[in-house]
């Protein structure tokens, strides 16, 4: 008759407060499997054949701050034929001082913004992240980094978002001193807006809801994009790397994606615009660098029977960069600039026309000075009628 035999080495084993995983040799005549009622074990793998092998036995952190016994039991043709004791430390954890007063600060249909209150004893180091499930996995987060003196208050943005969808916004202190944890999330449940849709009668309508990389600059929020951004990023790319609320999503959207341009615009539903120095950040673009304007340009209008007067509408953020040191400057008014691309003019042309400052000499602008708030956070709708658009 066949008598199963197996043996463990070691047979007992002793798990730190934090959690860790052992492994376990084990030697059987036949194939076995592992269990034990303790549910913050875990077992990789479940089972085994004949023979020796490796079992690496997981014990999750122990947060009941007393030692706690478990046993592992070995079975052949589902009898137990060998067991293995486990303890595990519960001294109690020190952990760093949790972020106190989560607060949303703004919910567009695919980005969320959020603040905290630094704790008593601020770190000025903090990983953020966004779950679906409190449980489960975060879908987006950041790596650990310290608040800088250019952008001093704690702020976070989390775009690419699916419209009227609950999230988890979370963020923990990063530990600074040795022996003391990380502290444990905290979450502040949130919500998408409804996805808008363009207003009745508009020839045009783009909300730029698929830009999503970056911080958000009018709220000074940090945010996340892929770690290199240049010809070769994919659309699709992880969002890992930390950025601030000036570093942009992406190079130029329309000129410096290289072979991944059209797949890069068509994902973010830009295939039919045109632009230059045109930036990603989450919901909206910036135009133009600190010496070179920059310019968009819809696609064709359709629509129209006969020439007719075009009012063209768009909210107008202030880019108040604050210095290294954090002081701001702002400003009051912005020149704008509307005018209508000749069918014969291509995006080529247009990018070389900006290049040799000679666009406002090739094509007619209707141009206007518009108000920008002062105010951080606030957007000025402007408005502006282009006379005699030609079908």
């Amino acid at each position: 008759d066949f008598k199963p035999e197996l043996t463990t080495d070691p047979e007992s084993l002793e798990f730190v407060t934090a959690g860790e995983g052992q492994p376990v040799k084990v030697t059987a005549n036949g194939a076995w499997s592992v269990r034990s009622e303790a549910g913050w074990l875990s077992f990789a793998p479940e089972g085994g054949d004949a023979g020796t092998s490796t079992v690496t036995v997981t014990a999750g952190r122990n947060q009941t701050g007393a030692e706690r016994p478990a046993t592992v039991e070995f079975l052949i043709d589902g009898d137990v034929i060998a067991t293995l004791g486990v303890t595990q430390n519960g001294e109690e954890l020190q952990y760093a001082p949790s972020p106190a007063g989560l607060m949303l600060i703004d919910a567009s249909a695919t980005a969320l913004t959020f603040g905290w209150d630094e704790p008593a004893e601020p770190t000025h180091k903090y990983r953020a992240a966004l779950f679906t499930d409190k449980e489960g996995e975060p879908v987006q987060q950041s790596p650990e980094f310290t608040l800088s003196a250019k952008f001093p208050t704690p702020i976070f943005t989390f775009g690419g978002l699916e419209p009227s969808t609950t999230y988890q916004l979370a963020v923990q202190t990063v530990s600074t001193a040795e022996g003391v944890e990380d502290s444990p999330y905290v979450f502040l449940e949130s919500r998408t807006a409804a996805a808008q849709t363009a207003a009745p009668g508009a020839l045009v309508s783009m909300r730029f809801d698929r830009l999503k990389w970056c911080g958000d600059h009018m709220f000074k929020a940090y945010g996340l994009r892929p770690a290199t951004v240049d010809k070769n990023t994919r659309p699709d790319a992880p969002a890992n790397a930390l950025t601030n609320a000036n570093t942009g999503g992406s190079a130029d959207i329309f000129n410096t994606h290289g072979a991944n341009l059209p797949a890069f615009t068509t994902d973010r539903e830009l295939s039919d615009w045109y632009g230059l120095r045109a930036y990603e950040y989450p919901g909206y673009i910036k135009l133009g660098t600190g010496s070179k304007a920059g310019f968009l340009v819809t696609p064709k209008l359709g629509g129209l029977s006969e020439p007719s007067n075009v009012r063209i509408s768009f909210r107008l953020g202030n880019w108040n960069e604050p210095s290294a040191d954090g002081s701001a400057f702002t400003i009051d008014k912005a020149v704008i600039r509307v005018g209508v691309v000749p069918e014969s003019v291509t995006d080529a042309n247009l990018k070389s026309y900006a290049d040799a400052y000679t666009l406002t000499k090739n094509i007619v602008f209707t141009a206007d000075e518009a108000p920008v708030a002062a105010t951080p956070q606030t957007w000025t709708d402007v408005s502006f009628e282009v006379p005699g658009v030609k079908p």
